[in-house]
């Protein structure tokens, strides 16, 4: 009886040590029941396949969005009553399916929007007759003869384009995005309008602040407000992507900055381009140092979180979620969140620290960057 008992005291010690492995495993190198329940439901229905992982110095969490409509039962909860119209602007190419699905995403959420594609007339047959089929304004822009420094003057012909477009249904309010983007969340829209409501601007020269995503929305580069998802009064952010070229763009800044490209290490291309160019146009008088970009910050935008809205950009290493917000290696994070906002609108000084400031030297017709962001 006794070695019986022994016997059974053995066993049960195993029993536990492979529960104990299993679990061990099951945490830190597969996750192979996706579609079970995680607390309350399915993430996704149907969602199959496993994940394999070995990582001993960080927690691995992960983040399911359904690639298709079919598998996304959300709706929005809040009726928006003002004319929103949403542009998702630039090149489609093998990004079709991607687009396509996002617009289906886009009538379920936000019904109540004008949805137009502003984008290239030179895009392929097969893709354009794939629009054809999901009942969507498309606007083919012919490219202009100069691109800009990175594609600047065509973003901004496409994007004016859309605006001008969703500006003659009558919309109020715009959400410019991207082909490559896409937003999961419920409301996102009507939250956008009630920050707007809550968080007035004080300056006689906009109707309204200008919405600006956390994805590389940057805090120490001067006038680095993002250009991948703004939102705001169609006045403003028509004036924001203002039909003026790049060259022509320029001059504003002076006839130094207009041959060198570059003040303060700072190269004046892209959104930082967009972003100093519209300071000019409602009257800001630019020194191109962070103090200025934070007041500007401050007094014209209004920076939301990325998650949330649950946005996706599925471009540059999409699958790290975090990739343009957590930098646990450095001193601080890059971007400007909606903690560092609404820090910066309850402050008179602003006390981040302008020893990270991004810096860049000219090397050649391009820029090359010298600091650590």
């Amino acid at each position: 009886m006794i070695k019986c008992l022994k016997k059974i005291s053995v066993l049960t010690k195993i029993v536990r040590k492979i529960r104990l492995y299993k679990n061990l495993i099951k945490v830190f190198f597969f996750t192979i029941n996706l579609k079970g329940k995680q607390t309350t439901a399915p993430i996704i229905h149907g969602l199959n396949g496993f994940i394999l992982r070995f990582v001993k110095e960080a927690y691995v969490t992960f983040s399911f969005k359904p690639k298709k409509i079919k598998n996304f039962k959300n709706l929005s909860e809040i009726a928006n009553n003002d004319s929103v119209g949403i542009v998702l602007q630039g090149p489609i190419g093998g990004g079709i399916d991607f687009l396509i699905e996002t617009v289906k995403f886009y009538k379920q959420l936000y019904p109540e929007c004008f949805l137009v594609i502003s984008t290239w007339d030179n895009e392929s047959a097969q893709n354009k007759l794939k629009l054809e089929n999901v009942n969507i304004k498309v606007l083919y822009n012919n490219l202009p003869e100069s691109l800009g420094y990175g594609n600047i003057n065509a973003q901004i012909l496409s994007t004016y384009n859309g605006i001008n477009f969703l500006n003659s249904q009558g919309c109020k309010y715009i959400m410019k995005t991207r082909t490559d983007c896409r937003i999961f969340r419920p409301n996102a829209i009507s939250y956008m309008i009630n920050l707007l409501n809550v968080f007035e601007n004080k300056k006689h020269s906009q109707k309204n602040r200008i919405i600006a995503c956390s994805s590389n929305t940057c805090k120490y580069r001067i006038y680095g407000i993002t250009d991948i998802l703004l939102f705001g009064h169609v006045d403003d952010i028509s004036l924001y992507f203002e039909n003026k070229y790049f060259d022509e763009g320029l001059k504003l800044f002076g006839k130094k900055i207009e041959e060198e490209k570059i003040v303060n290490f700072t190269p004046v291309v892209s959104e930082v381009f967009l972003c100093a160019k519209y300071l000019i146009n409602i009257g800001e008088k630019l020194d191109w140092s962070l103090e200025h970009y934070w007041n500007c910050v401050k007094d014209y935008f209004l920076i939301i979180d990325f998650n949330s809205i649950d946005f996706f950009w599925k471009k540059y290493d999409w699958n790290f979620e975090q990739k343009f917000h957590k930098h646990f290696t450095l001193e601080t994070n890059r971007p400007i969140d909606f903690l560092d906002w609404i820090y910066m609108y309850g402050n008179d000084e602003i006390r981040f620290d302008k020893k990270f400031q991004e810096k860049w030297i000219k090397k050649g017709k391009d820029f090359e960057k010298i600091s650590e962001f």
